[in-house]
């Protein structure tokens, strides 16, 4: 589409979040309209962008002159199998609002996880001053693995060099190993009391280099998307190359991993313990293992809320309307046949 100086009719379809008149205002001033506020059932023939969380299954047959699809989230896993992935819609994901808020919640969970935070919550229930603990251990000097480098795996990586950490990172999009740049720096290294760490430099490395950086890792965080290629691939396999005593982190989506090798690297102390934010079954199970777990702090698929979402998404979009009046791709645009 090339502007021609007509309103963009711009639904939205947002239960979980709402947008406020200010944001709704300025998707009203970039489109030339005022939105359309559908419910996702009634025919909405005049709507030719929509901003959506669960995307309606009367889509693309009740929306005929829908150009293109603002996703809310991420990932688009779910949408496999539904009308509008084999429609001629474009697919536009809200890519970059997470890393901020996604990445710190992977550095809570690392050092909660490393300084025995859940430990010392316990107590503190039991109104005890429970002293003598294992000594804690310090994210400084350690590796960092990322499966996924896009917006989140460049938030947590860092974060994670803030705190002195080495990165190695994987990327289904890269062919041969490369340097790493990440933005920031140790604030300890001019301290001679706090030599930094004398480890090879970070490194972004092909997804088949991913032995090597499961075996290298002390704490691994997945931030991969979910595809066919990508469903299992942490499985006894893998667990069994990762450093013994390492951490993992899933913030991605729970398929990644097989959780019954998960579990018996836990309960084997294969791993030292494991912060998960999704798992294959959500809600998990009451009785599932992973609930039973010492060294297991789970998270109910919140690492990407955040006070700001509705505004960084909605800015998404603006900028996609932009590059629609333009007549160019979206940003965000999602490859189908990459599956993200």
């Amino acid at each position: 589409m090339v502007d021609d100086g007509r309103p963009i009719w711009v639904g939205v379809c947002w239960d979980d979040l709402a947008a406020s008149p200010e944001q709704l205002g300025r998707i009203a001033a970039a489109s030339h309209a005022d939105p359309i506020i559908w419910d996702g059932e009634a025919p909405a023939p005049d709507v030719e962008v929509l901003i959506a969380d669960d995307v309606p299954d009367v889509i693309p047959r009740e929306v005929p002159h829908l150009h293109l699809l603002q996703l809310i989230s991420a990932g688009v896993d779910t949408l496999r199998g539904h009308p509008v992935w084999c429609s001629d819609v474009a697919i536009a994901t809200a890519s970059g609002v997470h890393g901020v808020q996604i990445a710190e919640h992977v550095l809570m969970l690392l050092l909660a996880l490393r300084r025995h935070l859940p430990s010392y919550v316990e107590a503190q229930c039991r109104h005890e001053w429970a002293h003598e603990r294992p000594a804690e251990g310090e994210l400084y000097g350690l590796t960092l693995g990322l499966i996924g480098y896009g917006h989140i795996g460049r938030g947590v990586a860092h974060l994670a060099r803030a705190f002195g950490m080495r990165v190695l990172a994987t990327s289904a999009s890269v062919r041969e190993a490369a340097p790493l740049a990440i933005p920031g720096a140790s604030p300890f290294v001019d301290l001679p009391a706090v030599p930094m760490p004398g480890h090879a430099p970070d490194q972004l490395l092909p997804l088949a280099r991913l032995d090597d950086v499961l075996a290298q890792s002390d704490a691994l965080v997945i931030c991969a998307a979910l595809t066919p290629q990508t469903t299992g691939m942490i499985d006894a396999n893998a667990l069994a190359h990762m450093k013994h005593g390492s951490y993992l982190v899933n913030i991605a989506r729970g398929k990644l991993v097989e959780e019954a090798a998960l579990v018996q690297a836990l309960r084997d102390g294969r791993l030292a313990g494991a912060g998960l934010d999704v798992t294959a079954d959500e809600p998990l199970p009451s009785d599932h293992p992973l609930w039973g777990l010492p060294n297991v702090i789970i998270t109910p698929h919140i690492s990407g809320k955040s006070s700001h979402y509705v505004e960084r998404t909605v800015n998404v979009l603006l900028a996609n309307l932009d590059r629609l009046r333009r007549g160019e791709a979206p940003l965000t645009a999602v490859d189908r046949q990459r599956g993200y």
